[in-house]
């Protein structure tokens, strides 16, 4: 269903565990697809925060074959992260990785964060995606958002 998320164990992944999110597929826009893909974000870090989680590497959901334009999902994403925050001072989450194997997604989420939260406080950060280090992320302090 679009807009839900579920946790697993990682396997041999070498996490602490993997939320599955379901991001719609876009239909012309009117069809509530921002709501749902916000609604994805925000169960997917609500999911990792109540398994304690302090970090989460969160991809451009529903580009790709789901045919979501790019800049307007990582317009949204980000801003699901942002608001996330923003209510949940508290959390578990520290760190909120942004990432993708697309470097169209990649500007779409570094121009979103710009955006949001300006160029000074975010860190870009590229490297092996095996190791989770690529994309960036975003250290919340709770001030600011």
């Amino acid at each position: 269903m679009d807009g839900d998320a579920v946790i697993s164990d990682p396997g041999q992944l070498p996490c602490e565990l993997i939320v599955h999110a379901v991001g719609p597929i876009w239909q012309d826009g009117a069809h509530k697809e921002k709501e749902h893909l916000t609604e994805a974000i925000r169960k997917s870090l609500e999911l990792a925060a109540s398994r304690n989680g302090s970090s989460i590497a969160i991809p451009a959901l529903s580009t790709g074959i789901f045919g979501y334009p790019t800049d307007s999902a990582t317009t949204v994403i980000t801003m699901a992260v942002r608001d996330y925050l923003k209510h949940n001072v508290h959390s578990s989450i520290k760190e909120v990785y942004l990432c993708d194997n697309s470097d169209q997604s990649i500007s779409g989420f570094v121009k979103a964060m710009q955006t949001l939260f300006g160029q000074d406080n975010i860190r870009l950060q590229s490297g092996d995606y095996r190791a989770g280090n690529s994309g960036f992320h975003r250290e919340p302090t709770g001030e600011g958002y």
